[in-house]
């Protein structure tokens, strides 16, 4: 008979751990420290997992893992902050100034390479009072992401008809390889899979919240064609992976978790988590404001397993003065890979067969 009790411990255990693979943040605090900043934030996690900011002028880094407080590194990034992506080494990052000329001016919309271990401010301004140098000049850029040590998966829209490109940071050279075509919004990279995959959505207008996915090593291969043509080589938004639609979370997944769970952000003051496979919605909308209207975009730090939420007040009339403030998870996402889950499950029932077999040699 104790042989018995053991095994039903054992089953007990299996689904407790079973359960807490499962557990999302749902609650979060708004960070009493988060800087002064000056715009809307873009944020990521360095290697050593701090979080690092950019504000369009400023960029600031976490002084210490889960600190919560952040220290100014260097500024004069000058732009509509896009976003601030980090390299595989955990400290090389790329900036994306978005679209700084909103008349469309392409000699504005820089993306620069920026040290986090070497902190340096940016080039000086030119004489219009715009910085004069950078890495790359991506017009209207939105989002990036490292694909490998070298090249960086970007979202833009020149001649506002949107694009994904790649961008070799070694050689500046930018290709484009997805014909979007639809608004822009965030994408992600969902390291979990073969090869890895990227997630993209439609921002507004007709089919917002749409979102598909693409491998990775396909995007390269359209990037790194002997014969590429701009006009024939990118794949088409429709060759993407139909995942789901997400109209009231338009913003797209900014953050990807270890295990391919999406987190989307919104312009209405909530997150929602997304299982990738299968595109469903993993629980309710979480709200982070107690204030309706806002936008929200979500990071997934896998060092502390914590979410972290910028957040922009755009303000109301008479004044339009906006506002800005950050938020990080009360508690841990806690979540198995999929192969996990699945020996989880084998797990379990070999321990109900193996408890079964003793019930009846008891008997």
């Amino acid at each position: 008979m104790r042989s018995v009790r053991v095994f039903l411990i054992l089953l007990i255990l299996v689904g407790v751990h079973a359960s807490l693979a499962l557990a999302l943040p749902t609650d979060f605090e708004q960070m009493p420290f988060y800087p002064p900043v000056s715009n809307s934030v873009v944020a990521g996690v360095l290697g050593d997992g701090r979080f690092i900011l950019y504000d369009g002028d400023t960029v600031y880094a976490e002084t210490a893992v889960d600190s919560g407080v952040f220290l100014e590194l260097a500024t004069g990034y000058l732009g509509d902050p896009a976003f601030i992506a980090v390299a595989p080494d955990g400290h090389q990052c790329l900036l994306g100034a978005g679209e700084v000329d909103w008349g469309g001016d392409p000699f504005n919309d820089w993306v620069w390479l920026f040290d986090a271990d070497a902190p340096a401010d940016a080039p000086p301004l030119n004489g219009f009072g715009n910085v004069s140098d950078g890495l790359a000049l991506i017009t209207t850029n939105y989002w990036g992401v490292w694909l490998n040590d070298s090249l960086v998966l970007i979202e833009c829209a020149p001649g506002w008809v949107s694009e994904l490109g790649i961008l070799d940071v070694d050689s500046a050279t930018y290709r484009k390889v997805v014909n979007k075509g639809e608004s822009s919004a965030s994408l992600v990279l969902g390291s979990w899979l073969t090869d890895g995959h990227v997630f993209a959505t439609i921002g507004f207008g007709t089919g917002a919240g749409a979102t598909r996915r693409f491998r990775v090593r396909d995007l390269i291969d359209v990037f790194d064609d002997p014969a590429y043509d701009p006009a024939t080589s990118p794949l088409d938004w429709t060759d993407g992976v139909y995942v789901g639609s997400y109209p009231d979370f338009s913003a797209g997944p900014s953050a990807a978790t270890d295990a391919g769970t999406l987190i989307f952000g919104s312009h209405n003051s909530q997150i929602l988590y997304v299982e990738s496979l299968t595109g469903q919605a993993l629980g309710s909308p979480v709200p982070i404001s107690p204030s309706a209207g806002r936008s929200v975009r979500p990071y997934f730090n896998s060092k502390t397993n914590r979410v972290f939420v910028t957040e922009t007040d755009w303000g109301g009339p008479p004044d339009w003065v906006p506002s800005f403030a950050g938020y990080i998870s009360t508690s841990e996402y806690k979540e198995l890979p999929a192969a996990g889950g699945v020996a989880l499950a084998l797990l379990a029932g070999a321990l109900a067969l193996a408890a079964r077999r003793q019930l009846r040699a008891k008997g």
